[in-house]
């Protein structure tokens, strides 16, 4: 009977500890997602927008949502952002949209497999500045009916954040300014097939700028040309936000490598950019490739004609010395035969004499 009844405590202990891992396993995968991903919207001084957002919760189980407004900006030169909470008493960037952001509410309760809309207002300021301001809605979701704002804690340890990312354009004086700041090389000279191209591009204007362009790589001597486009993780364009600097390094592909890579390579970057107006920048530079097969062979080229010269000019060397002796001793015998008559007419003039 012992045994029986430690079998069957077992049984339901190992059934318990299987359910509540499953749930609790559950819980740690829960999603939400969020659409649209990405608004961009064309607004006027003083106009109001009414929208809303989608928020869905595709688990087994419900969940509640909090919702707020963040600025956004570029951190660094690799293309990455930061949202930014508001912050009462700090400069307000000139460029920010949370502060324009109003939600009815701010904590929705979304059941099992359901969805809900999220609606906002942006009211644009009669004074705000021309060109893009940049936010985001931040999607705080957790495991329950209670949620909270962003930043406040909900009360529960598992919780996933998600946004939708706000593009807003502002009519007035838009500048879509930018230029190549830096267009440079890892090296000048490779003995393989192995450039690193590197450039910055710098957004001096009031708007962000989507650029695409490409990379043409030719080589002088023999007319090879390949051309390299562009991209960021399959994108057509990069995006660059007003006042930021975009960094690009492209070292994949950018010559082939084969038995004639050798050779002087013009490189010649061209960016597009602008919608209003199509505008273009380009730099050039140069490097070399020199492999060093080639560099062997030439070397041993260069030995060979080391020789070949230094022959040539001994063999020269003997002959002009040897043509040098002919003419001194063919002089020597002509001035000789030269005396000799001389001689001789002497003497035939003293004998007409007696």
């Amino acid at each position: 009977m012992f045994i029986r009844g430690l079998k069957r405590f077992c049984l339901v202990l190992l059934v318990t500890t299987l359910f509540f891992h499953n749930v609790f396993a559950e819980e740690k995968m829960f999603s939400v997602t969020i659409a649209p991903a990405l608004v961009r919207a064309e607004l006027t001084p003083g106009e109001t927008w009414k929208s809303n957002i989608k928020v869905t919760n595709p688990n087994r189980y419900d969940i509640s949502i909090g919702v707020s407004a963040l600025n956004m900006r570029a951190i660094g030169e690799d293309g990455n952002t930061s949202l930014i909470p508001q912050q009462q008493g700090f400069e307000i960037p000139v460029d920010a949209l949370a502060q324009w952001m109003i939600f009815p509410n701010t904590t929705f309760f979304i059941p099992r497999e359901k969805s809900v809309e999220v609606p906002f207002t942006i009211s644009v300021p009669k004074d705000a500045p021309p060109g893009g301001h940049y936010g985001a809605v931040m999607v705080r979701a957790s495991v329950g009916n209670t949620a909270q704002g962003i930043g406040e804690g909900s009360g529960s340890k598992i919780a996933q954040e998600v946004s939708t990312i706000f593009l807003i354009k502002i009519a007035g004086n838009i500048r879509e300014d930018g230029f190549i700041r830096e267009f440079s090389i890892n090296k000048l000279f490779h003995q393989v097939a192995d450039p690193s191209l590197f450039f910055r591009f710098e957004n001096s204007g009031n708007i962000h700028l989507d650029i695409a362009g490409e990379v043409e790589v030719k080589n002088i001597l023999n007319g090879y040309k390949k051309n390299v486009t562009l991209a960021d993780n399959n994108d057509t364009f990069l995006h660059v936000l007003p006042r930021s600097t975009r960094s690009v390094l492209l070292k994949d592909n950018l010559v082939d490598e084969d038995w004639y890579s050798f050779g002087v390579y013009k490189t010649t970057l061209r960016v597009h950019y602008g919608v209003e107006k199509k505008q273009n920048a380009e730099r050039v530079l140069f490097f070399v490739i020199f492999p060093t097969y080639f560099l062997v062979i030439s070397i041993v080229f260069l030995v060979f004609i080391f020789f070949i010269l230094s022959f040539s000019l001994k063999l020269y060397a003997r002959h002009m010395i040897h043509a040098f002796t002919v003419r001194q001793e063919s002089k020597m015998e002509e001035g000789r035969r030269n005396k000799i008559q001389e001689h001789l007419i002497d003497l035939s003039r003293k004998d007409d004499n007696k």
